[in-house]
C-alpha cells in the first residue's frame, strides 16, 4: 500500500510557486493522447517545456491518469510507504503463526502471554525478537471480526461488530405490544400460615409507543397460553374496577386492542388457541428473529429495572447467587402474592 499523498500534504499549506508548478503539469499531461502516432512528440515537447525527461514524463503520466487528480503529481514525501513492513520474513512468520495459535483461542490470552510464545519461538531460531510495540501494531492489523469470533464466540462478535437491524417502529398508541414472562426474584409466603410459597411468575405487556403497561398477572402457573390470555384480557380491558378490588387510588387509563402483539418464540406464543384468538380480534402475532434478544429490548429493560425494584424488598433473591451472598431469603420472605401484586402495581403506575 503506497502513501496516499492527500493524506500526508495538506494542499492549503502548498506554497503558491510550488502548487503553480504543478498545475503546469497536470496541463501538459491533459494533452497528451493516449494512442496515435502524437503521442510520442506530446511527450517529447511536454518534456522540453517541463525541462524533465522522457521517463519522467512516462512515469508523471501514469501516475495522473490512474488517479486523474492534480495532487496526484506532488512529489512522494520521504519515509517507508504507508503500509510497508520491515520485519523480515521469518520473523512476520513466526509473528502471524504465533498470533494464529495462540492468540485465536476462547481462553482469551493476554498479550504478556503472546509475546512470551513469540520471544520463545524467536530464540528458537535464533532470531532477535520484535518488541511489544511491533507485536501490537501487528494485532490491530488483524481481523477483528475473525479475532472476536475465535476469542468471544460468535454471538459476543455479533452483538458487538455486526450492525443492528431495525425492529418494528411504532407511530401510535398500541401499534405494536410486546409481551414477556420472567420469574419474580422475591419469595412470596401464604397469606395465613406465613408458609413460604416459592417464586412467582410475572407477565407483562408493553406498549413500545407510549412505554406504559397494559397489563400483567402474578401467580405461580408456569407461562402458558392460559396465562397468555389472562394477561391479554387485562390488557384489552379497562382498569378501573381491578384498580379498585386492589384498593390502588392512582388512574390507569392504558387499555385497547394492540394492533401487533410481539413475543419470544415460546411455544405458549405458538399455540392454536392464541393464534386463533388473536385473528378473530384482528391482532397481528410478530416474532423476534430467533437469537436476537435485542429485538424486544422495550419490555426487556422494563422487566429488568422491575426484578431491581424487588431486591429492596425482604424476602429477595436477588439476580443471582453471587449477589444474594448469604442473605436467608425465605426466612426474611413476608410477603403475600396479593401484596406483591399490589406493590407492583404501583411500581408500574408510579413515574
Amino acid at each position: 500500500m503506497h502513501v496516499k499523498h492527500k493524506e500526508k500534504i495538506s494542499l492549503t499549506d502548498l506554497e503558491s510557486n510550488t502548487w503553480d508548478a504543478i498545475m503546469k503539469r497536470a496541463r501538459m499531461l491533459q494533452v497528451i493522447p493516449e494512442t496515435g502516432k502524437g503521442r510520442r512528440q506530446a511527450i517529447k515537447e511536454a518534456a522540453e517545456t517541463l525541462g524533465l525527461s522522457e521517463s519522467q514524463i512516462y512515469r508523471l503520466l501514469k501516475k495522473f491518469r490512474s488517479r486523474r487528480t492534480t495532487s496526484s503529481l506532488l512529489p512522494c514525501p520521504p519515509g517507508p510507504e504507508q503500509g510497508s513492513r520491515r520485519l523480515s520474513p521469518a520473523m512476520e512468520k513466526i509473528i502471524s503463526s504465533t498470533i494464529k495459535k495462540h492468540y485465536y483461542k476462547r481462553e482469551k490470552v493476554s498479550t504478556s502471554h503472546l509475546l512470551r510464545c513469540i520471544d520463545q519461538a524467536c530464540r528458537a531460531q535464533n532470531i532477535i525478537p520484535p518488541s511489544r510495540s511491533t507485536v501490537n501494531r501487528r494485532l490491530l492489523q488483524e481481523d477483528v471480526w475473525k479475532m472476536t469470533v475465535a476469542r468471544e464466540g460468535y454471538k459476543s462478535a455479533r452483538q458487538k461488530l455486526k450492525p443492528v437491524k431495525i425492529g418494528l417502529r411504532p407511530e401510535h398508541p398500541l401499534d405494536v405490544v410486546q409481551m414477556d414472562h420472567t420469574r419474580a426474584d422475591i419469595i412470596v409466603v401464604q397469606e395465613h400460615t406465613g408458609v413460604t410459597l416459592g417464586r412467582p411468575w410475572i407477565t407483562l405487556c408493553l406498549d413500545v409507543c407510549t412505554r406504559m403497561v397494559l397489563g400483567f398477572t402474578i401467580g405461580f402457573d408456569p407461562p402458558s397460553a392460559t396465562v397468555v390470555a389472562l394477561t391479554l384480557t387485562q390488557t384489552v380491558l379497562p382498569k378501573s374496577q381491578w384498580t379498585d378490588r386492589h384498593d390502588i387510588s392512582l388512574m390507569w387509563p392504558a387499555h385497547g386492542l394492540p394492533r401487533i402483539l410481539h413475543t419470544d418464540n415460546a411455544k405458549e406464543f405458538h399455540s392454536r388457541a392464541l393464534r386463533r384468538g388473536c385473528e378473530e380480534h384482528g391482532i397481528q402475532i410478530a416474532f423476534r428473529p430467533r437469537g436476537s434478544p435485542h429485538f424486544g429490548g422495550h419490555i426487556e429493560r422494563l422487566m429488568g429495572t422491575l426484578m431491581r425494584r424487588l431486591h429492596a424488598l425482604p424476602g429477595t433473591t436477588f439476580s443471582s447467587v453471587a449477589q444474594r451472598g448469604d442473605y436467608p431469603s425465605e426466612k426474611r420472605a413476608i410477603l403475600t402474592l396479593e401484596a406483591l401484586r399490589r406493590h407492583i402495581a404501583l411500581k408500574l403506575l408510579l413515574p
